[in-house]
């Protein structure tokens, strides 16, 4: 299942993770919402222990520089933190770049 939607998303053109969260929303009858900051955030951070975990610190943190650009897009200031992350080697400097990723584009209050 989970490898389909991984499928389903990538062959779909849709740059967003949460595209099944959307089409959910809408075959529902209500209006899809894009995900906080907050939310992004958490999705990065699991996503990174997550692979961290599966094949240790060093591979783990490889597989998850590529996501970095993914995750980060639409968002401001993150050019250089996107370069930073493509060198980051570790844990810490990821979850450096996170932190800033956060104070770059705060809540969106409404």
């Amino acid at each position: 299942c989970s490898c389909l939607s991984m499928a389903i998303r990538r062959c779909s053109g849709v740059s967003s993770w949460w595209i099944f969260r959307a089409a959910g929303a809408c075959l529902g009858g209500r209006a899809p919402r894009d995900p906080g900051i907050a939310e992004k955030l958490a999705v990065m951070r699991a996503h990174l222990d997550l692979a961290v975990e599966t094949w240790g610190e060093p591979r783990g943190c490889l597989v998850f520089r590529k996501f970095f650009y993914w995750y980060t897009r639409g968002l401001r200031e993150v050019r250089a933190l996107r370069a930073r992350a493509n060198q980051a080697c570790s844990v810490e400097e990821l979850s450096a770049l996170l932190r800033e990723v956060q104070q770059h584009n705060p809540p969106v209050l409404g």
